[in-house]
């Protein structure tokens, strides 16, 4: 499906201090259920990551690979190994640190991850 997404911002050219925590927090819940439903996004970078009136899009699924007969073991290691919530969480504690609000639950919880990994 394509869809006009009127005035979209790329991640790296929108004003951090214009996202808000809950709008960060929804894109990395996003990536979260992504993964769970059996998608892997492979390919999360600020062209991928969309702002238009203070909401969060995730888009340009074309390098996508889904869940086919994978145990649960083997799905988790393959979306361990894309990366794809540690890559949105590290590009949402970029945008945090940006607009100043390196004091968030959200920045440190992605940094905590990060450090992790």
């Amino acid at each position: 499906m394509l869809e006009y997404i009127p005035d979209a911002r790329r991640l790296d050219a929108v004003d951090p201090n214009s996202v808000t925590l809950s709008t960060a927090q929804s894109l990395i819940d996003a990536a979260q259920k992504i993964d769970a439903l059996g998608v892997s996004h492979r390919d999360y970078n600020p062209g991928n990551i969309l702002f238009s009136h203070g909401k969060g899009m995730i888009i340009d699924f074309g390098g996508s690979i889904m869940r086919e007969d994978d145990s649960d073991e083997e799905w988790a290691a393959v979306v361990r190994l894309d990366g794809n919530v540690w890559n949105m969480k590290k590009w949402m504690r970029n945008l945090l640190k940006k607009s100043g609000l390196k004091n968030t639950f959200i920045y440190f919880e992605a940094k905590k991850l990060i450090k992790s990994l």
